[in-house]
């Protein structure tokens, strides 16, 4: 009898964590992308905590960041995520320039509570791909500021180059969504960011 309660017990235990498991949410992440007025450029590549998202495969980022409200220069996406790492937030992104050509790689975790979250939980971000391989990572950690559209930068880290990934988008503008006129907005003049001083 003593043995038919253990295992009622252990299965309703493991029943509960199922169920929890089931209804639980998983992590949330409200994203989206912007460059610089002039510098577009094409998402190639972005990884969440170690998973890789295919939604933002060769994704055209055209402008919103010069704003003082900045904005996203390729719409917002709700995402899931694995947790995984605790209250850590891991991004890495690759980018390529369009008035360049040029591939850069650039990474970093921060902790989730840095970053502004939505009224349902969803934690909001905007990576700013900058010229000349700069990342800057943007949220608005302040509670106080809610009617306050503004932004802070929560990072801002000096990417490497990836020349393996170099690539001419300019050569076939109607091969991605937004990128015939993101290369007619496309700045030929080069623009040296604080990574390259």
């Amino acid at each position: 009898m003593k043995i038919a309660y253990l295992i009622a017990g252990v299965a309703a235990l493991a029943g509960g964590t199922m169920l929890w498991w089931l209804v639980s949410p998983a992590p949330m992440m409200n994203i989206g992308f912007a460059s610089y007025g002039g510098y577009p450029v094409v998402v190639r590549e972005f990884i969440l905590n170690a998973t890789r998202s295919g939604l933002f495969k060769e994704l055209v980022v055209d402008g919103g960041a010069e704003m003082p409200q900045r904005t996203s220069g390729s719409g917002n996406y709700l995402v899931g995520y694995s947790k995984g790492w605790g209250d850590d937030v891991s991004i890495e992104i690759t980018w390529v320039e369009l008035s360049s050509g040029e591939a850069w790689r650039a990474g970093t975790s921060l902790p989730a509570n840095y970053m502004e979250r939505s009224t349902s939980g969803a934690i909001q971000i905007l990576p700013i791909l900058a010229p000349g391989g700069l990342l800057i990572i943007s949220s608005d950690r302040n509670p106080d500021k809610a009617r306050d559209q503004t932004v802070s930068d929560l990072a801002r880290i000096c990417g490497t180059r990836v020349p393996e990934l170099d690539e001419n988008y300019t050569s076939n503008p109607r091969a991605l969504p937004g990128l015939w006129e993101a290369s007619q907005a496309a700045n030929p003049a080069p623009f040296r960011s604080e990574c390259e001083s």
